[in-house]
């Protein structure tokens, strides 16, 4: 992979891989900390001579990975919310209580819900490519959303 092809898929999918990894983690610095690796793994693996067919899953596995392991290390911290200093202190505060309850309700969802919801809501990616990543059925992934949805909408109806 060129410089030129990687420049291009990072600027495509750099927002994408660290949505989904702020859904799995809750916590922006550890998102920001686990896309640039996923990134760097991509260049090194590609310079080694890899060959990687969808990158845009790939990147998104590795992501997921980085995560599980941050989560098997134990390190975890309330996440930083970025936001626009234009905004009024209610609205700041407004804007941290959303942003923590949507984290917490994410974090209540079973892992195979959790994943789904992310991979499908912040990483864009289809059913069949849920399914081919977490090696389950389409027909789960629909469940997995569904029950994931349900769940949310129950956790928070008040913000509606």
């Amino acid at each position: 992979m060129n410089h030129e092809a990687f420049g291009t898929l990072y600027r495509k999918q750099f927002d994408c891989v660290f949505r989904y990894a702020v859904a799995l983690t809750g916590n922006h610095s550890h998102a920001e900390e686990i896309t640039q690796e996923a990134f760097a793994r991509l260049l090194r693996d590609r310079r080694n001579g890899g060959a990687i067919e969808r990158p845009e899953a790939w990147l998104m596995r590795v992501a997921r990975n980085l995560a599980i392991q941050r989560f098997r290390e134990n390190v975890k911290e309330c996440g930083d919310v970025p936001i626009p200093e234009s905004r009024s202190p209610e609205q700041l505060l407004y804007h941290n209580e959303v942003h923590a309850r949507i984290l917490t309700a994410l974090s209540r969802l079973g892992r195979a819900q959790r994943e789904c919801i992310a991979l499908r809501e912040f990483g864009g990616l289809r059913y069949q490519e849920i399914a081919e990543m977490l090696e389950i059925s389409v027909d789960q992934v629909k469940v997995q959303l569904f029950r994931a949805r349900q769940n949310l909408k129950r956790d928070l109806e008040d913000l509606i």
